[in-house]
């Protein structure tokens, strides 16, 4: 854990140093690194907590002669929801992805249609026809 905070925190660092020194990021650039590491830092942490401290309980509180055969279960069942929790950081922390999920779960709650219709003309007939797009 020592190795993931260490270079965590050297990685922020050279980052932040990075995009001061570049005079031409945008803000929509530094605004996305920004979020992507904040990321980062969220993804890092939910493996903290539901595998790595878990499991260290799971072996060192035997050593010291505790018993924990009840929480056994329920360190097997945060193990088991881990891969079910780690890719929503990135769901809710980037603007996109939280605007695309937003979007689309407000498409099936209100039952509207999650592609848009745009009115184009048909080269044939010369009418408008209403084409899916994102």
């Amino acid at each position: 854990m020592f190795c993931v905070f260490f270079f965590g925190l050297k990685c922020y660092f050279r980052i932040t140093l990075a995009i001061s020194k570049t005079s031409t990021v945008s803000s929509v650039t530094k605004s996305l690194q920004q979020q992507l590491f904040q990321a980062l830092v969220v993804q890092t942490i939910i493996p903290l907590i539901l595998i790595y401290i878990p499991v260290a309980i799971l072996f060192t509180f035997p050593m010291i002669a505790v018993d924990i055969g009840f929480a056994s279960s329920f360190i097997a069942m945060t193990i088991a929801v881990f891969t079910a929790i780690d890719p929503l950081p990135n769901m809710f922390i980037i603007k996109n992805y939280r605007k695309a999920v937003f979007g689309f779960f407000a498409a099936i709650c209100c039952n509207k249609r999650f592609f848009r219709a745009q009115s184009t003309k048909d080269s044939k007939s010369g009418r408008d026809a209403n084409v899916p797009t994102l």
